[in-house]
């Protein structure tokens, strides 16, 4: 069927252009939804998180436990500042968690309350310097928000790492609904207790997309780490990766039920 004249005209001078091609499975869609976070409009986004809905209505089981996924392109660590970053040694994987909460409730918690006593078992300190004031996010009275952070934690209770990284919190109206998503990159190497341990960089997202009952959250972790004499491979530092996501979710979870 030929599109009239009149429409297509129209079209040309209006500079209209057909939806982005957003990818439609999560080893690449992970990626593409980091990379387009801040974007100045929502296309890319929508087209994403539309996809990423789908995918986790087919396959969400399959992810509870963990999916590899692919690296980040370097197109998307290349605009985050001035730093000149690498993709060619990271390990990444992601991990699928439902909740009993609502994006609004688990987002709330995220931003508004102290972090140190949500993820107990995981920071000894999450100091966030807001560009701004956040309170207006979890109510969509503002669509984005970001913030510098410094955090320590430790692994096993034995080595201590301080990490200096940005945030950034942005609300999307989907076909699904309001969805949350975050981002966050290490702005420089972390500072580990142990010599023989690096952690170069790090990458993180997470998508909170409105469930019946509840919500799923997405989450996606990319590192670049030297662990020294430890004998690690890539397949246990992807089992950590998705352990630790899991953890944080669980710890989550935990504070909103004792909070509600």
């Amino acid at each position: 069927m030929r599109l009239p004249t009149i429409l297509l005209l129209s079209a040309a001078l209006t500079g209209c252009k057909p939806p982005p091609d957003a990818p439609d499975k999560l080893e690449e869609l992970c990626g593409y939804l980091f990379e387009h976070l801040d974007d100045e409009d929502d296309v890319e986004m929508v087209a994403g998180l539309d996809n990423l809905d789908v995918w986790l209505g087919n396959h969400l089981h399959d992810t509870l436990e963990g999916y590899t996924i692919s690296s980040l392109d370097e197109t998307a660590v290349q605009t985050l500042d001035n730093q000149k970053r690498s993709v060619s040694s990271l390990v990444s994987a992601a991990v699928a968690t439902e909740s009993n909460f609502t994006p609004t409730q688990i987002t709330e918690a995220l931003i508004l309350e102290d972090q140190e006593e949500i993820f107990v078992d995981s920071y000894q300190v999450y100091n966030r310097d807001w560009d701004g004031d956040p309170a207006c996010f979890p109510g969509r009275d503002c669509t984005f928000v970001e913030a510098d952070l410094h955090a320590e934690s430790s692994w096993a209770g034995l080595i201590t790492v301080s990490s200096h990284a940005h945030n950034q919190y942005r609300w999307l109206d989907a076909d699904g609904g309001w969805m949350m998503a975050q981002r966050s990159w290490m702005v420089e190497p972390a500072e580990v207790s142990w010599d023989e341990i690096q952690v170069n960089a790090q990458y993180y997202l997470a998508i909170t997309l409105p469930a019946s009952g509840g919500a799923v959250r997405l989450q996606s972790t990319w590192i670049d780490a030297d662990y020294g004499v430890l004998p690690v491979g890539e397949d246990y530092a992807k089992q950590q990766i998705v352990k630790s996501m899991q953890g944080t979710h669980d710890q989550l979870e935990t504070w909103l039920e004792e909070n509600d």
